[in-house]
C-alpha cells in the first residue's frame, strides 16, 4: 500500500548506524523482496542509499556546488527492471537526483537549480531492454516479519 513516491527510512535499529545492530541490510533485502514479488516490480525504480559516508577515507576529493556540498561520496544502489545490469555509474551523481527522477517521470517542474541540473540518474536505466524478472535476495527477515515487528523508536533523524 505505497504511493507511487515513496521514502522508506529504518528506525534506528535497522539503520546500519554504529551501535545500531545488524539488522539493517536484512530490512532493506525484506523491503526490497517485497516490493519485487509483488505486482508493481515491471514499473518500479528503488533507490538505496545512506545518509553517511561511514567513516572510511574517501581518496576522492568532493567537487565545490555551493556551500552545501556535496561533500563525501556515499553509496547508492540501484534496483529495477529497467536498471542495466552490472552497471557501474562513473557520471557524477548528488542527492537531488532522486527528485529529478521523479520530476523527469512524472512531467514536473523542478524546485530549484540542483534538480534542474541533475541527469536524473538517466545513465542507470536502459529502458529499451526486456524488463528484468525480480530475483529474491536470500535474507532470514521477511517482509511480513517488518511489518509485525514493534519499531524500536522513531527514524533516525540525522
Amino acid at each position: 500500500e505505497l504511493a507511487q513516491v515513496t521514502w522508506i527510512v529504518p528506525d534506528w535499529a535497522h539503520s546500519d548506524h554504529p551501535g545500531s545492530g545488524t539488522e539493517g541490510p536484512a530490512w532493506v533485502a525484506s523491503i526490497v523482496n517485497a516490493i519485487g514479488t509483488s505486482p508493481f516490480w515491471k514499473s518500479t525504480a528503488i533507490f538505496i542509499s545512506w545518509d553517511d559516508w561511514g567513516g572510511w577515507y574517501d581518496h576522492v576529493d568532493p567537487p565545490r556546488i555551493d556551500a552545501m556540498g556535496p561533500g563525501f561520496r556515499v553509496p547508492l544502489l540501484v534496483v529495477s527492471p529497467y536498471a542495466k545490469h552490472g552497471y557501474v555509474s562513473h557520471h557524477f551523481h548528488e542527492a537531488s537526483g532522486f527528485i529529478a527522477f521523479i520530476e523527469h517521470n512524472f512531467d514536473l517542474g523542478t524546485l530549484g537549480v540542483r534538480d534542474a541540473g541533475s541527469a536524473a540518474l538517466a545513465d542507470c536505466f536502459d529502458y529499451a531492454q526486456t524488463p528484468a524478472p525480480y530475483k529474491a535476495v536470500k535474507t532470514a527477515v521477511t517482509p511480513d516479519q517488518i511489518l509485525h515487528e514493534r519499531s524500536t523508536g522513531p527514524p533516525d533523524d540525522d
